[in-house]
This record gives C-alpha cells, structure tokens and sequence, in this order.
C-alpha cells in the first residue's frame, strides 16, 4: 500500500485513525531506533519523540542508541549490519543517499530496505545578521569573493553546488564543518554564509545574530512564511533533508508493516505535529513503493549533480 501524508490531511485522518495494534509476531521484544548522530541534535530529538510516541502506539518498548561517526555513516551502517529481524531500525534520510554518491558508504541500496518517511527538514541558506547583514540572494552573489560554508558529505555539500551552478559559479563553496561550526565562522566573518537545515539558525535568526536569506523549499514554510524562497529570487535551489527509516534487507514484511503502520499513527497525531514544527520539521508521512521510488529518485538526482558538478568528493 503506497501512502503519501502532509500536514494538510491531519484533521480529517485523525477522525478516522483507530489504535495500532501490532503485527502477530512483531514487535518480539525491545525495538532499537538507531540515530548515526550525537544526542541532543534536531535529528536525535525528532527520533527520540517517535520512540516516545511508539512506546505508546505498539505498547512495547523503543529504545534509541546513538551511533555517531563518519558523517552518519557508522550508524547507518551499524542498522544495516543487525540481524533482520526487525528489531532495530535505522534512520533513512538524504544524508544516507550522499553518503553513497560521494563514495562514503560501505553499503549500497540493495542492503537497504526503505520502510516509511515521517518529515523533511528544510535547508536554508544563512547570512551574517544585524547591520551588516545582506539583503537576499542576489546580494550575496555581488559579494567580491563570496563564500559559502558546507558540510563535506552532507546535502548541504550538494545544495551549494547547485547554487554556485545557478549563481554563474561566483561563489567559493568550502567545507566548514558541522552546524556549529559553520555558524561561526559566519558570524566570525570567515565565510559569507552557509547551508543548514532551518533548525540549525533559526534561533540566531530570531536574535538578528544571523539572517536567513533563502529556504530551499518549493514554498515558504508554513512555520516561518516570511522567510523567502531561493525559487521566488530567481535561484532554482530545493533540496530538503527526508527523514525516514530503513531497516536491513531481508526484513520480514510484517515488521516493515507494523513500524509503518505505528507512524503512520503518530504522524497525524497533532500534538506530534506541533513537536515536529518546533523542530521545523513540516511532517510528511510516506510509505512502501512510493517511499521507495522517492528515495531512488533523489538518489538519481545527487548522481546527476555530481557528474555535472565534475565532483562528488
């Protein structure tokens, strides 16, 4: 059964949504939620809510472990390597497709088998804020010398290409970091902005520390409208970060089912759905053939960026 699920259809599923109950032989005990980053990030926070929220749905026990390392690529592939048994689940997100692109990964999509994606996680680009900050994309591209700051092997590596290819390749696209990072050096003066999902700056935005010049959506964000678009100041830039989850291939599909079926659950939940917008996580459940063929799809779409950037490390 293939789903797609925005926000938008929150109020009329809930009426219709029953309790989950689980498959017959699934959950056969504690399920592992497997996040590849440190804990206390937007990713490890937005897991450690569904876990919450699982304990509940199934009635069973939903622990998550962090597994940091190799820009995600340690717990990626410490989920893909567990038995398939369909007791620990792994995070499926874009980072797990660029880790591929880029020749990170020690595994491939056929060890991977995509169960479900619950939300994307909006990129922005990011500039310096308060008096000296830049008034839009075009400002940033006139910037002699202009920097932009990335994450090697994240999307944020693919966004920036993307838009130095859409800016006339004006812009100086460095690896400078993780979020934190990046910030810094922003606001430190040593690059002219960054790329980073919303959660990472918006706060900074808010304080006039940093301004968000561009989200990389196809519309503006529904918790933020006021924050433009890349689209609308003429830079052809949308790529968001998909959350979902994978489980080893050879998993028994009753599991996939029941993990599915239980998010499913959660994901037109709107007291879930306001935890996810703090995050600024616009939630969006899909599931099955089509969540598959949307994966294989961005995947495509990176490989066909690398090879026109000539570039993918």
């Amino acid at each position: 059964m293939n789903k797609i699920l925005t926000s938008c259809t929150i109020a009329a599923l809930l009426a219709a949504a029953g309790p989950v109950v689980a498959q017959d032989n699934w959950p056969a005990g504690a399920v592992t939620l497997v996040v590849p980053y440190n804990p206390g990030g937007t990713t490890d926070n937005m897991v450690r809510i569904i876990a919450a929220k699982m304990e509940e749905t199934l009635g069973s026990s939903v622990v998550v472990t962090n597994t940091s390392g190799g820009g995600g690529v340690v717990g990626m592939s410490a989920a893909l390597q567990a038995a398939p048994d369909g007791q620990t689940v792994g995070l499926y997100i874009t980072n797990t497709l660029v880790s591929m692109v880029t020749g990170g990964a020690p595994f491939t999509m056929d060890e991977i088998q995509p169960a479900c994606m619950f939300g994307d996680a909006v990129l922005t680009i990011t500039g310096i804020g308060g008096d000296n900050a830049l008034a839009d994309l075009a400002a940033l591209v006139e910037v002699d010398g202009a920097s932009i700051g990335i994450e090697r092997g994240t999307l944020s590596q693919f966004a920036g290409l993307q838009f130095n290819e859409q800016a006339g390749g004006h812009i100086n696209v460095v690896h400078a970091g993780d979020g934190p990072a990046r910030n810094a050096a922003v606001m430190g003066g040593h690059i002219t902005a960054l790329i980073t999902p919303t959660a990472g700056v918006i706060q900074q935005h808010e304080a006039g520390q940093l301004k968000i010049l561009a989200v990389l959506s196809e519309e503006r964000l529904s918790v933020a409208p006021d924050l433009p678009t890349a689209r609308e100041q003429g830079f052809d830039v949308t790529l968001t970060q998909s959350n979902g989850f994978m489980f080893p291939a050879g998993t028994p599909q009753e599991a996939v089912d029941g993990f599915c079926d239980a998010l499913e659950a959660i994901a037109v939940d709107p007291d879930f759905v306001t935890e996810m917008e703090a995050l600024n996580v616009d939630v969006r459940f899909m599931r099955g053939e089509a969540y598959e063929d949307y994966m294989s799809g961005l995947l495509n779409d990176l490989e066909a960026l690398t090879e026109a950037a000539g570039d993918g490390n």
